[in-house]
């Protein structure tokens, strides 16, 4: 939880940088100064950090549940319920994320 803390908030603070600061875009493809030759890599970065120590951490502990906490003779049933309403929740968060971040910004997005 630790390592998905660090790269989520060192993502966010690159994109508040990026619209108050730095001037460059990585969305837009926009480059303006220097800093960004190298200043661009920091989101891609931050993201493979934050999915490698999610999968190992927190991203398992899903599917261990699932399979955990039902009782065996409704077991299949109730993974796959939860499976769909998990899968239904990250539908809405991806349609979600592009309205949230037209209206706040990505650095806020990012935040919330």
């Amino acid at each position: 939880a630790v390592i998905v803390t660090i790269s989520h908030i060192s993502l966010t603070c690159y994109f508040l940088l990026d619209e108050n600061i730095f001037g460059c875009s990585v969305l837009e493809g926009e480059s303006n100064i220097s800093l960004c030759k190298w200043i661009i890599i920091w989101p891609g970065i931050s993201l493979a950090v934050f999915s490698i120590g999610f999968q190992i951490g927190w991203g398992s502990v899903v599917y261990v549940i699932f399979g955990e906490i039902f009782p065996i003779r409704i077991k299949e049933f109730g993974a796959g319920i939860s499976m769909s309403v998990l899968n239904i929740w990250s539908i809405i968060i991806l349609i979600a994320f592009s309205y949230i971040r037209g209206v706040i910004g990505n650095g806020y997005t990012f935040l919330f």
